[in-house]
């Protein structure tokens, strides 16, 4: 009877650690997908710009080319 009651408690503590775990993993999840939405955020203007850069390099490239 004392068999039953242990693992009938243990059981239980087994899915509550579980269940905090599961918690804790999709808060992360969440964070992080905030984290990357906010760099990519900070990022794209950064980015434009050095393709901008990178496109104008290559037609002045092309502009020399055509020329010499």
């Amino acid at each position: 009877m004392v068999f039953w009651i242990v693992l009938g408690v243990v059981v239980v503590l087994a899915f509550a650690v579980l269940g905090v775990v599961v918690h804790g993993v999709l808060g992360a999840v969440g964070r992080l997908t905030r984290e990357l939405a906010a760099a990519e955020a900070e990022v794209a203007p950064v980015r434009a710009g050095l393709q901008d850069s990178a496109d104008r390099a290559a037609r002045l490239r092309d502009a020399r080319a055509s020329v010499g």
